[in-house]
């Protein structure tokens, strides 16, 4: 028996094959075009990276933006011509890194990469999600969020405005050259969000040297996270909270920050930075579906979809 675990982001992609034969390969982020994600493109370019005779039992994808804009049997479809013999399941990636947070046991997280969403499950008849509205219209605290706040903070220093930071509009100059020129380049991108989020890790590091601009921009983006946080921790759900994706690794003071928040209305609340990761939470998925565990789909949370050979043998 094998399976297969994949996780599709908006900074990267991963697959993890286990089973007789192990194989774990990575590859291209996400693209968003027209608001229609490549999905097909990202699966593609994974599968290549497999030994071709791979047969796996069950495929289980966890995929960023799929609550907002993808369709969960057109990935399936997609994912059924490369492993026709294969179960498929796809989730939302915040699904996929609740279970790697909490298991079955559910809980709440707030999955902040690229972009940031909140979802809260017992894994029954509660399923609540928060934010993950794109970065145009929220996405609070994730990298997108906090490379826009830091592009910004430059911007200003380069027109002399209030809030602006020398540090920032220096690493803005040589990342991106002119900062004039740095509305067409957000326009011009493949994923408008990604190359926010890839000025995230300037904001970061100026935070570090000491700049004070950059400090209180994470400082921001830990507190708005901790607002999606508390949204969910409604009654009925198991009161404890997860901060996973790459955002949860950046450390202090965002950190800090979002323990103080959650900490300011739920007290009593289990809070953990860390950990969820997407591709161990796919993994466990298609664990349980092979054990039998997991057998009625959530429509839009947890997707179930047939092998395709199975389906095709159904049309003759």
């Amino acid at each position: 028996m094998s399976l297969l675990a994949i996780d599709i982001g908006g900074s990267g992609s991963r697959i993890r094959l286990t089973g007789a034969a192990a194989v774990s390969a990575s590859g291209p982020a996400l693209v968003v075009e027209s608001g229609r994600p490549d999905y097909r493109g990202v699966l593609d370019a994974l599968a290549g990276s497999l030994p071709g005779d791979q047969t796996p039992d069950v495929v289980a994808i966890g995929a960023a933006g799929l609550l907002s804009l993808g369709d969960p049997a057109e990935v399936a479809g997609w994912a059924g011509r490369l492993w026709p013999t294969a179960r498929i399941v796809v989730v939302p990636d915040v699904v996929a890194g609740l279970l790697g947070a909490w298991g079955l046991e559910g809980g709440a997280i707030v999955a902040a990469g690229t972009g940031a969403i909140g979802l809260a499950t017992e894994f029954d008849r509660l399923w609540l999600r928060s934010d993950g509205w794109g970065h145009l219209l929220g996405d609070a605290g994730s990298g997108a969020w906090i490379g826009a706040r830091g592009l910004e903070a430059a911007l200003r220093r380069r027109d002399r405005r209030a809030g602006g930071s020398e540090l920032l509009l220096a690493s803005a100059h040589e990342l991106h050259g002119d900062p004039e020129r740095l509305p067409s380049l957000v326009r011009s991108a493949p994923n408008e969000a990604t190359f926010l989020a890839s000025f995230a890790p300037a904001v970061v590091a100026a935070a570090a040297s000491g700049d004070e601009v950059a400090i209180r921009i994470l400082d921001a983006a830990g507190w708005r996270l901790a607002e999606t946080a508390t949204s969910l921790l409604v009654e009925g759900i198991p009161h404890r909270v997860a901060l996973v994706g790459g955002i949860a690794t950046i450390g202090d003071p965002l950190a800090s920050s979002f323990r103080r928040g959650v900490a300011a209305t739920h007290p009593d609340a289990e809070v953990v930075v860390g950990g969820g990761e997407v591709l161990d939470g796919a993994e466990t998925l298609a664990a349980h579906i092979l054990a039998g565990r997991i057998t009625e789909a959530r429509p839009r949370y947890l997707n179930l979809f047939p092998a395709q050979h199975a389906i095709e043998k159904e049309q003759q």
